[in-house]
């Protein structure tokens, strides 16, 4: 949260930010154009690196820190970046490791899910092909993580 941590229901709201050094509102009455990281993503959009633009805050009763929703301006949102046909397969990889470590922790073995049917293979995404090698690359974009 920005600003003092016993904000109260009489510290709302201040649409100018000069208490709390960007403008802060009630909970659910934030003016439109501004939205949280979780609605941009619903429409399909990113913050795209914009500082936060207000807060909104709900007091808490008991001394408690409020609780806090930064937003952001939805005209400077960028779309969502897709993710890559590579990316897709490293995660369906990943996500598969996951499965059959968290599957050993209770006593089922690797071969198990082998012999539960082909739904458990990770076999291809749109445009690559799975082999047992390592994932294919993509020499024309050069994503830094192997650094």
């Amino acid at each position: 949260m920005i600003g003092p941590d016993n904000a109260s229901s009489r510290d709302l709201p201040d649409a100018t930010g000069e208490r709390f050094g960007v403008p802060t509102y009630y909970w659910g009455t934030a003016p439109d154009g501004l939205a949280t990281r979780r609605q941009l993503r619903t429409q399909g959009l990113r913050p795209n690196g914009q500082d936060i633009a207000a807060q909104v805050l709900r007091p808490r009763p008991g001394g408690r820190e409020p609780l806090a929703a930064y937003l952001y301006r939805i005209d400077q949102a960028a779309p969502k970046r897709e993710a890559t046909p590579e990316q897709l397969m490293a995660l369906a990889k990943a996500t598969r490791e996951h499965q059959l470590r968290a599957s050993e922790r209770h006593g089922i073995a690797r071969t198990d899910f082998a012999a539960a049917g082909s739904h458990w293979e990770v076999t291809s995404a749109p445009g690559i092909e799975v082999t047992d090698g390592p994932l294919p690359t993509r020499p024309d974009l050069d994503w830094g993580l192997d650094r």
